[in-house]
């Protein structure tokens, strides 16, 4: 893969592997002696768009669903119809690499998801016991205009990660997203979900117009 640098040429690379990446978080682990004593990431993203063909099949809805399939497949040529897209620059326009190379990375073909690979990589590099990895452009689904669709996403990748991800490593955990735009579906996940002992909390993301405190809320805060 070319790389735009600052001047006319282009830097090329030819493959990407976490551990590599970090090297010297390594070095500062093993100097500081990160390992001698827990330590617990509670903020863990990892990107749940590379596997969306993968959560669609989840989906309760069967329209949704097909709607899904086709998108995560070929597509349209139109923008995804589940993932805001966001505005910014948290790549520095390029110079964090591992936005544009993370799809060059392998992983093994042991059964586990890439998913799991890639965060033990960096776990493992850093001194990292355990995780908490909840999703990065789902973040901003809460403002998504068709509740129907947050509420979709939501059980879906809540259903995928568990089974996927969560079950095959012990030491990812995860928070529960809530689709807090529909109160009888944020009852429904918190009790789908709640006693999964890979879960160790829910999360709400982007609310928009009802206040944390609504009474619409309260039997799934009881």
């Amino acid at each position: 893969m070319d790389i735009p640098t600052s001047d006319i040429h282009k830097q090329s690379i030819q493959s990407f592997d976490t551990s590599k990446l970090l090297t010297n978080a390594a070095r500062q682990r093993d100097v500081r002696k990160l390992t001698d004593f827990p330590i617990i990431d509670v903020d863990a993203h990892h990107y749940e768009n590379e596997s969306i063909s993968e959560i669609v099949e989840y989906f309760d809805d069967p329209v949704l669903k097909q709607v899904g399939q086709l998108y995560a497949g070929r597509g349209t040529g139109a923008q995804s119809p589940f993932l805001p897209g966001g505005v910014g620059y948290q790549d520095i326009a390029g110079r964090v690499l591992r936005y544009p190379l993370r799809k060059m990375e392998t992983t093994p073909a042991d059964g586990k998801h890439r998913d799991v690979h890639l965060s033990l990589r960096w776990m493992d590099a850093m001194g990292v016991d355990y995780c908490c990895l909840f999703p990065t452009p789902m973040l901003t689904i809460g403002t998504h205009p068709q509740t129907e669709v947050e509420k979709a996403m939501a059980i879906g990748y809540n259903r995928w990660l568990l089974e996927k991800v969560c079950k095959d490593e012990p030491r990812i955990k995860t928070m529960i997203y809530v689709p807090f735009n529909d109160p009888e579906a944020a009852y429904q996940v918190v009790k789908e979900f709640g006693d999964h002992p890979s879960v160790i909390g829910f999360m709400v993301v982007s609310v928009r117009y009802k206040p944390i405190y609504d009474n619409a809320y309260m039997k799934t805060y009881a």
